[in-house]
């Protein structure tokens, strides 16, 4: 029975990922988790029930990628690579998470010294540490974390600013954890009741002493006196649940307060989105880089003409070539650049070749932002994406996974695998300081920070979501990005092939946007900011206070054991020494 309200719990936690406008039930939908964490223990299987539900829906979008033409599947095979592809990841994230449990396992000895009031902290510290974990490595991809449940709530969201997305999932989790803990002071409030029924026991105390006093239904004389107990152990329930609503009402006045007296100040610019609505199959298949380039100058060309922008921002790949290859594309885009006069931002290809110690040819492919200015030349260097989507872009672990389910070798479209980026290059224009972010780029937060601590005054983010087709992993995704503007303090300008493209306010606020498969351009004024906010200055530091809570539950649970295992490898030596005196004492007398 528990594991199928584990698993209806989790779905439930998951759903404001895809309706961001429940975002409310993710304060709640979590209380049996950790109820029965309370009550019988964190187990491995209580997490692997609810991250099933949790992640087996928030990865529901897969099915929408059906049937995978653009990768040049059938149907057949095509059902194979999508229900792979849901399957394994779903399964990846939940027995990521379910490391939760060994590890609140290792915490249970600050309950028994600190009281229950310490568990929901550490149950928290202990959720967010593993979500921080699948930040470091391809197998814990942070897609849809907890925090993003939020989005539809810009309010509760403004803390990021401070302590980052992180502490978000660690509200929710600790609001979730308290509400358990007050539940079940509920039930053994009602069991305690129905032990000292007197149909359940035997009353010694004599007659004349019950009719002393006119006892309360289940009362006895003997029983009289724990009633205060009763009365504290509802007092304290009643606690934990006012103790969850201080947390998500103090979350949500910073929101407002934040977002009510957030100023905007006078550097600001106009910045153009153009969506030419180009979809992944179109791209590799039907039409040419030659025609997606026309299409973005026409679109490009009636956007100045409506708006004077000083910044032009075009999708991810959008020209699917390597503009210092197709010299005569960059070129275009250069007079396009001078005729607007305005920073054209493009995503395309880039090439290096170079050679090892042996004289061997190696290629490296990046997908690249490129920078144009007004004055006809182009940035020296692009910006590379740093993080390349596993399977997409690249192949982790080639030779293992290419030999077990070479089907997912097929859905790379570059033919081989991408090299990722190692900095920032955040890009000097005459506006400003402009730093990028390439699809993939934008969930994980750590980037955004170094480029911001680099120096960008604006982000540009560019990205193709047409894979996801009109699914709820577009909204899921552009939240990532809402997530970012919100942390970095920064105008994030997002350019997406097929949509959702937008502008977005330091504060997460969509200044403008357009739709999915729509075909068009948008455009708002952004700033050119300079501050920075309390997660761009420390960072992940709210972390460490949750790795420094685990490893104190760690030592206590180590100490102890350490003492019993040195107290019976004493017992054991005083044991022998006995037994060699003993022995030696029969010999002499012998």
């Amino acid at each position: 029975m528990y594991l199928v309200i584990l698993l209806i719990s989790g779905a439930a936690t998951a759903l404001p990922l895809i309706f961001n406008n429940v975002f409310f039930i993710s304060w709640m939908s979590m209380i049996p988790l950790f109820w029965v964490c309370y009550r019988k223990g964190p187990r491995f299987r209580w997490f692997m029930m609810f991250g099933a539900g949790y992640f087996g829906l928030s990865y529901h979008w897969f099915t929408e990628m059906y049937p995978l033409d653009f990768a040049g599947f059938g149907k057949f095979t095509g059902a194979i690579a999508v229900a792979v592809c849901w399957i394994g990841l779903a399964l990846l994230q939940t027995l990521w998470i379910s490391l939760s449990a060994p590890l609140m396992r290792l915490c249970a000895p600050l309950k028994n010294k600190c009281g229950r009031w310490i568990y929901p902290f550490y149950a928290a510290a202990v959720w967010t540490f593993i979500e921080w974990t699948m930040t470091k490595t391809w197998l814990g991809v942070p897609f849809s974390r907890l925090a993003l449940t939020q989005s539809g709530c810009l309010p509760m969201i403004q803390s990021a600013s401070i302590f980052g997305s992180l502490f978000i999932s660690f509200l929710i989790v600790a609001v979730n954890a308290m509400l358990a803990v007050g539940f079940t002071a509920v039930k053994t409030e009602k069991k305690e009741r129905g032990n000292k029924s007197p149909n359940n026991r035997v009353s010694n105390v004599p007659v004349h002493a019950k009719r002393a006093k006119k006892l309360v239904p289940g009362e006895t004389a003997e029983t009289s006196k724990p009633r205060s107990s009763v009365r504290t152990m509802t007092f304290s329930k009643n606690l934990f649940v006012v103790a969850a609503a201080v947390i998500i009402i103090t979350n949500y006045s910073f929101g407002i307060m934040r977002m009510a007296f957030y100023e905007t100040g006078d550097n600001t610019l106009r910045a153009a989105v153009i969506q030419g609505n180009i979809s992944s199959s179109e791209k590799w298949e039907s039409l040419t880089a030659s025609d997606a380039l026309e299409k973005y100058i026409a679109l490009s060309e009636t956007a100045a003409e409506d708006c004077e922008p000083d910044i032009i921002v075009w999708p991810e790949t959008v020209i699917n070539v390597d503009l210092t290859y197709y010299e005569s594309y960059a070129v275009k885009i250069e007079q396009l650049a001078v005729e607007t006069e305005a920073v054209i931002l493009v995503g395309a290809f880039d090439t290096e070749t170079s050679y090892d110690d042996e004289e061997n040819r190696i290629v490296s492919t990046y997908n690249a932002v490129y920078a144009f200015f007004p004055d006809g030349t182009a940035a020296s260097l692009p910006y590379y994406k740093r993080k390349l989507v596993p399977f997409g872009e690249y192949m982790p672990m080639k030779k293992v996974i290419g030999t077990i389910l070479p089907i997912l070798s097929d859905m790379n479209l570059t033919g081989s695998d991408l090299t990722p980026g190692t900095d920032s290059n955040v890009f000097e224009t005459s506006a400003g300081k402009i730093g990028s972010l390439i699809c993939f780029d934008s969930i994980y937060e750590q980037l955004a920070r170094d480029s911001v601590l680099d120096g960008a005054q604006l982000l540009v983010l560019s990205t193709n979501d047409s894979w996801y087709g009109d699914s709820s992993a577009v909204t899921l995704h552009h939240s990532h990005a809402v997530l970012r503007a919100t942390e970095s303090g920064r105008y994030i300008v997002r350019a997406a092939s097929t949509g959702i493209s937008s502008v977005i306010s330091p504060t997460g606020q969509k200044i403008t946007s357009l739709g999915v498969n729509e075909e068009g351009y948008i455009y708002g004024d952004v700033e050119m900011k300079s501050d920075k906010t309390l997660f761009i200055v420390f960072g992940d530091v709210f972390v460490l206070f949750c790795a420094a809570l685990i490893m104190t539950g760690a030592v206590m649970t180590a100490v102890p054991r350490v003492g019993k295992l040195r107290s019976n490898i004493g017992e054991k030596f005083k044991s022998a020494k006995v037994k060699r005196e003993n022995k030696e004492k029969k010999e002499n007398s012998d």
